[in-house]
């Protein structure tokens, strides 16, 4: 049933101006396919399987109707309510004109640039490792990497070959403070 949905054919109006739409731009897509688009797109959704939409009025479709069709409307339609039949009439109007949406059609979201020759490389990050397992006997050592913090600065100091009970107790450091210097490359254990 979702992917029959999803296949169910949608007429956009693309948002091609500054000032909004100007109805000129008609394609032609799928449900799955709309959030594509340019956003702020009037959209007419098949009118076998949906309702008509909010945002056709009579003016609408009045403007739309005189604009596509050779058989001019001599005055502006007073809906009464229904909305699904203009749907209709507006539905087989379009579907033949309609063509299927390029690059220019679709937000700047789903447009793929060309890759950049002058790009910088990227820097490949290390994996972080999974978890530390610290025991009370296990040595902490300092790497040699320098903390930007001057409080973590100074609690790498703290470590010269120094059991994590001895850390612990006598400097009001806290476990995870230690953990995170290792997952970080500030410290290692070194027995």
């Amino acid at each position: 049933m979702e992917n029959e949905l999803n296949r169910t054919k949608v007429i956009a109006f693309i948002n091609n101006t500054p000032d909004g739409i100007d109805y000129k731009r008609v394609v032609i897509t799928t449900v799955s396919n709309v959030g594509k688009l340019k956003g702020g797109s009037a959209l007419l959704y098949d009118p076998q399987r949906f309702s008509g939409r909010t945002w056709l009025n009579g003016e609408k479709y009045y403007k739309i109707w005189n604009m596509y069709s050779k058989k001019k409307l001599g005055k502006v339609p007073s809906f009464n309510g229904d909305r699904q039949e203009y749907a209709h009439k507006l539905w087989n109007l379009m579907k033949p004109i309609a063509v299927k949406p390029t690059e220019k059609d679709l937000s700047n979201h789903y447009v793929d640039s060309p890759v950049k020759e002058n790009k910088p490389a990227v820097k490949e990050s290390k994996p972080v490792k999974a978890g530390v397992i610290l025991t009370d006997d296990s040595i902490i050592q300092a790497t040699g990497k320098e903390a930007k913090s001057e409080k973590n600065a100074a609690r790498h100091k703290l470590y010269k070959k120094t059991k994590v009970k001895t850390l612990i107790s006598k400097n009001s450091i806290k476990l995870a403070d230690i953990k995170y210097d290792i997952k970080s490359g500030y410290a290692e254990i070194s027995g």
